[in-house]
């Protein structure tokens, strides 16, 4: 009787464990349906085009920062990468994103990657990483004006020779 009580324990004490094993296993599962387990890496490139016929890969990258942050298939958790070169003047309006899973917008070499961001507005959820942000030619205005914009971060990034100072 004792050694059938002792085989029933075990058999319980097994099962207990295979239930916590799929618990955790389906919580593995549903983190990567909830968040993003497999976010993308799109391209843009100052020789880029924007249009339907770009799907933003490496061989055929974007050009404009606002194309590529609101009409195009970029999702919060996604990275940006901006391959070297000068992009002008940038403008990104209505880019809203995920706080929790921000969307990464970063120069693909550190500083190589030139920016005379003019204006974010109503924007939410990016993080700009390793840019030269400068003023593009006739420029009047700040560098980087961030305008009902929120969570947001600016890192690893220089910004310099702004007009008036601004």
């Amino acid at each position: 009787i004792k050694k059938r009580k002792s085989d029933c324990n075990e058999q319980q004490e097994r099962s207990r464990k295979m239930k916590l094993l799929n618990f955790i296993l389906t919580l593995f599962a549903l983190n990567g349906i909830f968040f993003n387990a497999y976010a993308a890496e799109y391209f843009l490139s100052p020789a880029g085009a924007d249009g339907a016929d770009r799907d933003g890969s490496q061989a055929r990258p974007w050009r404009t920062l606002l194309w590529a942050t609101t009409k195009s298939s970029l999702t919060s958790g996604d990275t940006l990468t901006c391959l070297p070169g000068d992009y002008g003047k940038a403008y990104m309006k209505d880019a809203k994103f995920d706080i929790d899973n921000k969307v990464l917008i970063r120069s693909g070499e550190l500083h190589a990657a030139q920016i005379g961001l003019n204006w974010v507005t109503y924007c939410t959820g990016i993080i700009f990483d390793g840019f030269d942000f400068g003023p593009f030619p006739g420029s009047k205005t700040n560098v980087l004006q961030l305008d009902h914009s929120d969570y947001l971060i600016v890192r690893n990034s220089v910004i310099h020779d702004a007009p008036d100072g601004g």
